[in-house]
């Protein structure tokens, strides 16, 4: 699973007590991803979605990816409005 890096510093590393970072951090078949964020492709998406949102569908466009696991209903319709 590719995750950006602002959502892993999101996620893990600004919360390195929380329950399950240390399994997160072991995960081999995670690999964080800092393409969309040296693209600059997700800056477009800053003003409706969080920095972690928009790195993630910045890096599903760079990728081409069929498939977004994502956790926001508000993502979902703009993204999808907007496709």
């Amino acid at each position: 699973m590719l995750v950006p890096t602002t959502v892993w510093h999101e996620a893990v590393m600004a919360r390195p007590g929380a329950p399950g970072v240390e399994h997160i951090r072991g995960a081999s078949w995670i690999v964080v991803s800092d393409q969309a964020e040296r693209i600059g492709l997700e800056h477009h998406l800053l003003e409706a979605l969080d920095a972690g949102e928009a790195a993630a569908i910045g890096l599903a466009e760079v990728l081409g990816a069929q498939l977004l696991l994502i956790d926001e209903r508000k993502v979902v319709r703009s993204h999808v409005s907007a496709v």
